[in-house]
């Protein structure tokens, strides 16, 4: 069983800002490679907020589906929506695996995902950033939560997380680098994800060439290849 304890401090402490300043947004997407850190924090912060437990709590909806989220599910939620809180401050809907949700049903979510009731807060939870529309991504406040189960991950992310810094590097300096990540591909792309948060608010234009290189992750590749090529397209 997971604890708060595993969740990276700087994560944790964000969303602990957002509880005591009671400042809920309508949307939030909780994303990272461990699911069940993505799901953790999302949990802390429906509890904490709301100050209730999670079982049979009627302000709160989870959506969840082993194969995909379909559009009845988010009529669920649309529905869920009308009403709000019985009787906490917030009703939350709470959408596991939001990857599985179907382009059919993410079309159908859009308008409530952007301006639901002001007493609803829904968050998403997504182990696949890539494979969600951008359309849903960017009604969300994005969360990137690293996998600091992967000690050897969580190393490669505090000592070099720095997307400008590797852009603006000697492109030998950049190659050695590539180098130190191995084959893993999990370590790889738990730091794409990482430099995808950051490109988002630093440098737009480079999102589109690092979800590209995550996705090449879903298939075989020679990983070495593909971030060096990459490395060369980054500016």
């Amino acid at each position: 069983m997971l604890t708060l304890n595993a969740i990276h401090p700087k994560t944790k402490s964000l969303i602990d800002a957002v509880i005591d300043n009671k400042r809920i947004s309508n949307a939030y997407l909780f994303y990272g490679q461990n699911t069940l850190l993505n799901e953790a924090l999302a949990t802390h912060l429906i509890t904490t907020y709301q100050n209730r437990p999670i079982e049979n709590n009627p302000d709160l909806c989870i959506i969840e589906d082993e194969k995909s989220i379909k559009i009845d599910a988010i009529r669920k939620v649309q529905e869920q929506c009308k009403y709000g809180p019985s009787s906490a401050n917030t009703f939350f809907i709470l959408i596991k695996d939001a990857q599985k949700i179907t382009p059919e049903a993410a079309n159908a979510f859009l308008k409530t995902l952007e301006s639901p009731p002001s007493n609803v807060s829904i968050i998403l939870v997504s182990n696949s950033l890539h494979k969600l529309m951008p359309t849903i991504q960017s009604r969300c406040q994005k969360c990137f939560i690293p996998n600091t189960l992967n000690t050897h991950m969580t190393t490669h992310i505090e000592n070099y997380e720095s997307l400008s810094t590797f852009i603006h590097s000697p492109t030998q300096h950049k190659f050695s680098f590539i180098d130190t990540l191995g084959k893993n591909k999990a370590d790889i792309k738990e730091l794409l994800y990482a430099w995808i948060l950051e490109s988002l608010q630093t440098s737009p234009h480079n999102t589109h060439r690092l979800t590209q290189t995550l996705k090449r992750f879903d298939y075989h590749v020679n990983a070495k290849l593909q971030l060096e090529a990459m490395a060369l397209r980054l500016y």
